[in-house]
């Protein structure tokens, strides 16, 4: 392999994990799945959300076009440890309980023809 090579395959690889960390922007609303069925939040305007899982009800935190799982009747808690979501096509689950919260952009930025 010539030098050449190695900063092709450098510079290739830098593109290709940019792509990756720069998703599809800011996200305008979030699709809730639960048993109950689906709903769609908004997050332009702040508030705490009570939505009824296969466990027990979960608290979500809409603040700042970000949302987030505030309480959780599930035993650890990684819905919790997610943290604030805010970027379209980011999600957040909690599989016990049965509840996901999709971030989504009102006009979607990437799709498979981009690749």
């Amino acid at each position: 392999m010539r030098k050449a090579d190695l900063v092709l395959i450098l510079v290739l690889a830098g593109l290709h994990g940019g792509a990756l960390f720069t998703g599809g922007g800011a996200a305008q609303n979030a699709r809730i799945l639960s048993p109950q069925g689906e709903q769609l939040l908004s997050l332009q305007q702040p508030r705490q959300l009570r939505v009824a899982g296969a466990l027990g009800d979960a608290v979500l935190e809409v603040r700042d076009g970000k949302v987030r799982f505030l309480e959780s009747p599930c035993r650890r808690k990684y819905c919790i440890h997610g943290g604030w979501v805010g970027r379209a096509g980011a999600r957040l689950v909690c599989l016990p309980n049965k509840v996901a919260v999709l971030a989504e952009a009102a006009v979607s930025g990437f799709d498979s023809l981009n690749y």
